[in-house]
């Protein structure tokens, strides 16, 4: 797995769902900046099980965020017929690097 991180603010609150399974996520957006003259880099983020129900209740549209995950590719064919692909960031738990004491 080749790990991606993406550094901005959340463009918008997450979105909660649950799979036909049950199985909880949350979607959100990051705005990654470019530098001042250029647009942000806008990233689809999917969090699941309790990472998304943490990003979900702690969160918000402006929070600045580091995100860790792995990139994925989506396709699928638009309702005009025409071939779609998107790219998004599934996100992986936080990993904890504090030294122990002693």
């Amino acid at each position: 797995m080749i790990l991606s991180i993406v550094t901005g603010n959340l463009g918008r609150d997450p979105s909660s769902r649950a799979t036909d399974s049950g199985v909880n996520y949350v979607t959100f957006t990051v705005a990654s900046s470019n530098g001042r003259d250029k647009p942000p880099t806008w990233v689809n983020v999917t969090a699941w099980r309790q990472l998304g129900d943490r990003c979900g209740q702690y969160l918000r549209k402006g929070s600045k965020v580091c995100v860790t995950g792995e990139m994925k590719a989506r396709a699928w064919i638009g309702r005009d017929g025409t071939a779609c692909c998107s790219m998004e960031l599934e996100a992986t738990p936080p990993e904890n690097t504090t030294r122990s004491p002693g």
